[in-house]
């Protein structure tokens, strides 16, 4: 009687070995655009004389969002121009709701003395001042978000209660920083607690 063929098995593959490698690269690029956009970058809060600054800009009244977009599209404008602003600058002076803000804002960018102001733009000035500063390292929406929670619990901490106006300074690179008046609102010039920002 021959012999029979003896079944060979097929040897089982172990899915978590081809599945290691990929997944350690993706956690590493994952790690890698969480600290370019600077995530785990804490802000810094100080109590300083801050300013003057000088701007230009155009008022805003609108949703959030809006504003962003606006001050990105200001600044493009700018450029094409022939004007290389370093910062740009947002001076909230009111708002009502959550991320979905109806604000009213001055929406620009930061100027030297003596520079020309373009068409259709007004210049403005942020004084000499005793204010609170946050200060972020990120990008800007990161910033943002992380600069108004750290005005909030420092504030909070402290028994304070926010106030506006608050002046955005975005740039140079990632820097952006959070400006709000040491000294107490003037009449009609309180607004509810700050919140995080997109």
């Amino acid at each position: 009687m021959a012999d029979e063929p003896v079944a060979q098995q097929v040897p089982r593959r172990n899915w978590r070995k081809g599945w290691l490698w990929p997944f350690v690269a993706f956690l590493a690029m994952l790690l890698f655009t969480l600290l370019w956009l600077g995530v785990f970058r804490q802000a810094t809060v100080d109590r300083a004389s801050m300013g003057p600054y000088l701007y230009v800009y155009e008022p805003f009244a609108g949703r959030y969002p809006d504003m962003v977009k606006a001050r990105e599209s200001l600044k493009k404008r700018l450029l094409s121009a022939g004007l290389k602003p370093a910062s740009a600058m947002t001076l909230v002076e009111q708002e009502q709701g959550g991320q979905s803000a109806a604000v009213k804002a001055r929406v620009g960018v930061l100027v030297n003395p003596g520079s020309p102001v373009p068409a259709g733009l007004q210049q403005g000035v942020w004084p000499r001042q005793m204010a609170v500063s946050v200060e972020v390292n990120a990008y800007h929406a990161v910033a943002s978000l992380k600069a108004y929670s750290a005005l909030k619990a420092w504030l909070k901490a402290r028994g304070l209660s926010a106030h506006y106006p608050l002046l955005e300074i975005i740039g140079p690179g990632d820097r952006y920083r959070l400006l709000m008046s040491s000294s107490a609102p003037t009449a009609g010039g309180a607004a509810p607690a700050v919140s995080p920002r997109p």
